[in-house]
């Protein structure tokens, strides 16, 4: 084992340290998980000019609601924002 002045990592200790933080590795996703987790075309515009209807889009079409939310997103009582207003889930 080497020495050290307690200041100083021993060397090999260092250069282990330093070949972690250097991961050159890539994991590809599966094909299916990825066929479906790219975005079409223009989603990022459909929700940049009116954010509440995209998201009122998304949780329509995504998930069953027991009950239908009446608004979207409520800023009455701002910095306190509440999502799907109304809404119940069977969740």
């Amino acid at each position: 084992m080497s020495e050290s002045n307690g200041t100083q990592p021993a060397p090999a200790t260092s250069d282990a340290l330093e070949n972690l933080l250097h991961e050159n590795r890539r994991f590809a996703p599966d094909p299916e998980f990825a066929a479906n987790a790219v975005a079409r075309p223009g989603v990022y515009e459909e929700a940049a000019a009116d954010r509440p209807a995209f998201w009122a889009r998304q949780a329509r079409e995504l998930l069953s609601w027991e009950k239908d939310f009446g608004q979207a997103l409520d800023w009455t009582h701002a910095p306190f924002a509440k999502w799907f207003v109304g809404g119940e889930l069977n969740a």
